[in-house]
């Protein structure tokens, strides 16, 4: 339930930018935060998927340039994918959903997305189709282009939470609330604040209970903000622990 790109053929990242929490049939969302799912380190870039919290964990640990693997972040809960910016190549993987002519997809939303870049070759376009069908996926598109090393990771959004405990916090006060059993029927999002004024479909009490249980889960940390996909709940082998342990050790210079 979120989307991540990496355009093989022509070495380009992009994903939404939607932090989101699940309960029952309800998402409560935040789109165009300061903490992205691509992170860029010298001449390798990351794409993540999963926790909020484990995410940031591994963004602080690579910004930190680690002398060895020692304070290594955990890796179940998350996808993890690291690539060559120079030479424009996937160098590890972790947890991507689809595979097609050397690019990767990950998320619900990597089915839309394939279909849409196999039909057009623009990894921004297929995560925008990608929005539209996967309730979990939504903002504007964050990209990081390999060959011109341009993006837009570093446009700063006013205000904006930059961390997801800072992220956390503002869900639980502003986060917008989607039924995911109305939103075909066109069932508007809507903040919490609103739900006396809107028909946000099938506004039952229970739904209601629901929402407010989700809320009083995020304000006490109960919950916390995910870019959620299947590899949340994926045990990873001890090989590929090994191949990201030997992937880490030539970005950081641990071995010759």
């Amino acid at each position: 339930m979120t989307t991540n790109v990496f355009d093989g053929v022509v070495g380009f990242l992009a994903t939404e930018s939607r932090w989101s929490v699940t309960h029952g049939r309800w998402i409560c969302y935040l789109d165009d935060t300061n903490f992205h799912k691509i992170e860029v380190f010298n001449d390798t870039a990351f794409m993540f998927a999963g926790r909020g919290l484990l995410i940031q964990e591994w963004k602080n640990w690579i910004r930190s340039n680690p002398v060895d693997d020692s304070n290594q972040p955990a890796v179940e809960g998350i996808s993890l994918s690291g690539f060559n910016i120079s030479s424009k190549t996937l160098r590890y993987t972790e947890g991507m959903s689809i595979t097609h002519e050397n690019s990767i997809f990950a998320g619900t939303g990597a089915r839309h997305a394939v279909i849409c870049w196999k039909n057009n070759r623009v990894a921004t376009k297929a995560v925008e189709t990608a929005k539209i069908m996967d309730p979990a996926s939504g903002g504007s598109v964050k990209y990081f282009d390999f060959a011109t090393g341009n993006s837009n990771l570093a446009v700063m959004n006013m205000f904006s939470p930059s961390t997801i405990e800072e992220i956390d916090k503002e869900l639980a006060v502003k986060g917008i609330y989607m039924d995911v059993t109305t939103r075909q029927n066109g069932a508007p999002p809507f903040a919490l604040s609103q739900v006396a004024a809107s028909d946000a479909s099938a506004n039952t009490n229970e739904s209601m209970a629901d929402m407010q249980e989700l809320k009083r889960k995020l304000a006490s940390g109960e919950l916390s903000a995910s870019a959620p996909c299947d590899a949340m709940y994926s045990e990873w082998s001890a090989n590929s622990k090994k191949e990201l342990k030997t992937f880490l050790g030539s970005v950081f210079g641990w071995r010759n």
